[in-house]
């Protein structure tokens, strides 16, 4: 699910009136697991809608690092604004799920993997192009899903 269909659900919901009680009073945090630098990886889980909507940011840094920005605007929201989830919504945002590449201003993980090329699916490849069309051995990982 896109972020722009998100914002059209919960203004959907938003003009539909606040349901009662779908906001905790904060987020819930939890560390789901660390980076392959050792950063934790923190998610915060608002509502307890039994759909869940989940919310990537970081996945990149160097130029796709203001999506970190933009997780962190939405949760900040969505924390002042409770009434903002459609009933039976609950969110989860994960603001910097790759904060190794953030640091370093690189859209790689420490293992030189690119997120994007690592998903599986029928049109996965080791080898691929990076964003700027440079064939790159490797920027896909050893096989799909290989940097959890």
């Amino acid at each position: 699910m896109s972020w722009r269909w998100l914002i059209r659900l919960c203004l959907i919901g938003a003009l539909f009136g606040p349901p009662a009680s779908v906001l905790a009073d904060e987020p819930r945090s939890e560390v789901i697991g660390t980076s392959q630098g050792g950063t934790p990886l923190t998610m915060y889980e608002l509502g307890n809608g039994s759909t869940r909507v989940l919310l990537i940011g970081g996945q990149h840094g160097g130029p796709e690092e203001n999506t970190v920005e933009l997780a962190g605007d939405l949760l900040d929201y969505f924390v002042q604004n409770t009434g903002a989830l459609p009933p039976g919504i609950g969110l989860d945002v994960i603001p910097a799920a790759n904060p190794d590449g953030l640091a370093d201003g690189q859209r790689q993980f420490l293992s030189g993997v690119d997120p994007n090329r690592n998903w599986g699916g029928t049109d996965w490849r080791s080898d691929a192009y990076d964003s700027n069309g440079v064939y790159r051995l490797g920027l896909g990982g050893p096989e799909p899903f290989s940097e959890q």
